[in-house]
């Protein structure tokens, strides 16, 4: 008898469980409403696509989808064949093809904004995981969030957003409570490998763990399964095309001047735009708690927001990373903070923080409406809200809609000289008909054409000497550049068309 009954109360409250399983959370509003804030609302989707490397990945990706083979010499370039490409984001062309051939550059923009969405997802669910006030972590998601959005676009990097919050807060798990599901991280470090190069960065927190390690007594035991841990993942990204070559590749890649140089996001960030200021305020925060970590020996921590913040102040690019790494420590320990501040009950910081704890589970609840409310927009959402193609404001759309016939009709492979950036959108629209000279690919160019690149971007004495060498047919800039006032001027060359933002010219025969 007291076995049917308990029988029936499950029963009974699995049925009356199951319509909160669409309900939405507070959990699921935040992610839904910073997918539609960042990118569904305004110019979002078309922002993702700023830049142009998006096309060279989804046409490497169509191509190995095609071949059936990763690439190991240049299919996009006019005099490359003797040089080694190393696709080391193979993984994530074939997804980017696949998505596009599924549902053209919809689907692309779609699931980058997905990931992007998520990753800052999980930095909320982490920073509640450590006893964060709800109110407190979702302000410090928020201002994470906006300073990350300097780097949001549809490109493999959104795998690295996803992964490394992911692992960072596996292993922040994984310190309190040890269990034996870490060590399926190597396996998902053997697929970051092959989806973009960031894969690197787990080392950073396996590193930051094995220093605390050594420098706390009571985390020594632990020293070994770290250290072995280290020693899996390191295993795993040889599991890559390439092989070991791949670090050497990596070692050129980083040690690179010209890139150092020239690509703009190597480069410091400038302090003069909203995310910039965003990652400015959580840059001092970063700092303020490092003292009261050291205190407490949360060693890694402190190494971790060090670490990051030094690679975000040396490169743009990595200061999503930064984000990821240091908002859930930064919104605890402010946490803490403000606990101590709104000890006096009744007063409004000690109402908001009750709030806070009161909502705090809903928080946690998973549900089903984000999955429907995402299939909704996905499906409903007007056809013109979605990016037909690349944005006119940064890419040479018009011309190339103009003159496509043009630069596709010959039997072989018309060679052009544009910017890196417009080479990309020139692969994206008409490889294999168009081959480039200097794409996005600065892994790939800067060592052995860096420097001519640069002096035909300056317009220097012997730059058309370079395009008689190469045999270039067709030259596309911006107007303003040099170089297109040095061919305006130069009788062997002629303009087939211009707009406002850009200029064609074409070789006389």
């Amino acid at each position: 008898m007291t076995l049917a009954i308990a029988a029936d109360l499950r029963k009974r409250s699995a049925v009356a469980s199951w319509p909160r399983r669409f309900a939405p959370s507070l959990g699921d509003v935040l992610f839904l409403a910073m997918f539609v804030w960042l990118f569904a609302a305004g110019k979002g989707w078309s922002a993702l696509l700023a830049d142009g490397d998006t096309g060279w990945h989804i046409r490497n990706g169509e191509n190995i989808l095609r071949l059936g083979r990763v690439p190991r010499v240049d299919w996009f370039s006019f005099g490359a064949e003797t040089h080694a490409w190393y696709a080391w984001e193979w993984l994530a062309d074939v997804a980017l093809a696949a998505l596009h051939g599924a549902a053209g550059l919809k689907g692309v923009v779609f699931a980058a904004g997905l990931l992007i969405a998520a990753s800052q997802y999980i930095v909320f669910r982490h920073a509640l995981w450590r006893g964060t006030n709800l109110l407190v972590a979702l302000a410090a998601v928020l201002a994470g969030a906006n300073a990350a959005s300097v780097h949001y676009l549809a490109r493999p990097h959104v795998f690295t957003m996803l992964l490394f919050a992911v692992c960072s807060w596996w292993l922040d798990r994984d310190r309190g409570n040890r269990t034996g599901a870490i060590w399926l991280i190597p396996a998902v470090v053997a697929l970051w490998t092959n989806l973009h190069g960031g894969f690197l960065a787990v080392f950073t927190l396996l590193g930051a763990r094995l220093i605390e390690c050594v420098v706390v007594r009571r985390e020594r035991s632990n020293l070994h399964r770290m250290a072995s841990l280290a020693a899996a993942c390191a295993a795993a990204t040889l599991v890559n095309p390439y092989g070991w070559r791949l670090y050497q590749h990596l070692w050129t890649y980083m040690r690179s001047d010209w890139i150092r140089d020239w690509v703009e996001e190597f480069q410091s960030p400038r302090f003069r735009s909203e995310s910039a200021t965003w990652f400015e305020l959580l840059l001092i925060a970063g700092i303020v708690v490092i003292p009261g970590l050291i205190r407490r020996s949360r060693i890694a921590d402190a190494a971790l927001i060090l670490i990051w913040a030094h690679a975000s102040l040396t490169s743009v690019r990595h200061v999503p990373l930064y984000v990821i790494a240091s908002v859930p420590v930064i919104a605890c320990e402010f946490d803490r903070w403000l606990a101590a501040a709104a000890a006096k009950r009744n007063s409004p910081l000690a109402i908001l923080r009750d709030l806070g704890s009161e909502w705090l589970p809903d928080a946690r609840r998973l549900t089903f409406a984000p999955a429907i409310a995402l299939l909704g927009i996905f499906l409903f959402l007007p056809a013109a809200s979605w990016p037909a193609d690349f944005p006119e404001s940064v890419f040479p759309v018009r011309i190339a809609n103009r003159n496509g016939t043009l630069l596709s009709s010959a039997p072989e492979p018309v060679r052009v000289f544009s910017t890196d950036q417009w080479s990309d959108y020139l692969i994206y629209r008409f490889h294999p008909k168009v081959a480039t000279y200097f794409d996005g690919r600065s892994d790939f160019f800067a060592d052995w054409r860096g420097d001519s690149y640069q002096a035909l971007m300056e317009a220097r004495p012997d730059s058309v000497a370079v395009l008689d060498r190469e045999r270039v047919r067709f030259v596309l800039l911006p107007v303003k550049w040099p170089l297109a006032a040095l061919l305006r001027a130069n009788p062997e060359w002629r303009i087939r068309d211009e707009d406002a933002g850009a200029v064609l010219f074409e070789r006389r025969n």
